[in-house]
């Protein structure tokens, strides 16, 4: 007699439960799916950390590569979207910046860094409207940020509002009153309505709080520059350039031996100004303005079909560019809708 459930031989056990070797296999295909998300994720972070070395190394553009390899190996890892997107608007690729943090807003809309990112970088494309949006949200998650009301500040003052640019740069001094820059930015906002008195005390305050930020003596030059005061601005300028050689002081450089009756040395700072123009905070504009310039030199020194092309090229890049060869005077225009 058979009974059911009687052993019938190693051939015949009933099939209807899981068999050891299936179990086996798929507890190797889960390993094997756990070491190889770990493996994506070391992967992916050995190539931020590189690529942030390359960054800090000033190497920006093997830093977006190595940030573009993180995120081809792990497309959620924020941090390499969010440094990359810092690098292309330091390159000038204002659009893949954008497109870099409207990934992470979407993902996170409760960080104000990505706003404020956003918002620097439209600023810097000359969307202002958009850019000072993006501050105010800053602003709203993050109400204590200093750097924030500055930044919201230099987009007002571009899109023409000046008493609200001013407002925003007292504030952030009011939030952080050993901060520099909100200084020079009200001692550029004052040489733009032509008050040098006022401009010139707080471009000294601005020095006085950091004497070796080369910006705020560049700046100083451009504003006595302005003001005509030809002797004390070639000694910021000649110290600025001493202290690091950067774009934006050989064109204000080169505006200044313009405006002192030196064109062959003015032509020269210009080419150099030029040379430099892709390592500024605004590529595009800085090769504009160098363009713009050398245009001007060629035009004194009676080369006028270099000085036509040179015109026309620098209109290409920035069709607002204009005869000061610096951008201050923007500042003083008719305000822009908003």
């Amino acid at each position: 007699m058979e009974f059911f459930g009687a052993v019938r031989g190693r051939g015949a056990e009933p099939r209807s439960v899981t068999q050891p070797g299936r179990v086996r296999r798929a507890a190797l295909a889960g390993l094997l799916l756990v070491a190889l998300a770990g493996c994506t994720s070391f992967v992916s972070e050995f190539y931020f950390e590189k690529g942030v070395s390359s960054g800090s190394q000033g190497n920006s553009e093997q830093a977006i590569r190595d940030l573009t390899k993180a995120l081809d190996w792990d497309p959620d890892n924020w941090q390499a979207r969010s440094n990359r997107a810092v690098f292309y608007t330091d390159r000038g690729d204002y659009d893949l910046a954008i497109a870099d943090l409207d990934v992470l807003i979407s993902r996170d809309p409760s960080q104000p860094a990505f706003f404020h990112n956003r918002g620097r970088a439209e600023m810097l494309k000359g969307d202002y409207a958009r850019a000072i949006a993006d501050f105010s949200e800053a602003i709203r998650l993050s109400p204590k940020s200093a750097r924030t009301f500055n930044d919201r500040g230099l987009a007002y003052a571009r899109a023409g509002h000046s008493d609200r640019a001013r407002a925003d740069f007292l504030e952030a001094l009011r939030r952080l009153p050993s901060m520099s820059i909100p200084h020079t930015n009200l001692a550029l906002l004052d040489a733009a309505q032509n008050d040098f008195k006022a401009a010139e005390a707080e471009s000294a305050q601005a020095i006085e709080g950091a004497p070796f930020q080369t910006a705020y003596v560049r700046d100083r030059c451009l504003i006595r520059t302005m003001a005509g005061n030809f002797t004390a601005a070639m000694e910021d300028c000649t110290r600025a350039v001493a202290m690091s050689n950067e774009s934006s002081t050989h064109r204000i450089m080169g505006e200044l031996l313009l405006r002192t009756n030196r064109p062959d040395q003015a032509l020269a700072e210009f080419e150099t100004a030029f040379a430099l123009a892709p390592y500024d905070t605004e590529p595009s504009e800085s090769q504009a303005m160098a363009l713009y310039g050398r245009a001007l030199a060629e035009t004194a020194l009676q080369r006028q079909a270099d000085a036509d092309r040179d015109f026309a090229a620098a209109r290409r890049l920035s069709p607002g560019v204009s005869d000061d060869v610096s951008t201050i005077r923007r500042w003083a225009g008719p305000p822009q809708p908003l």
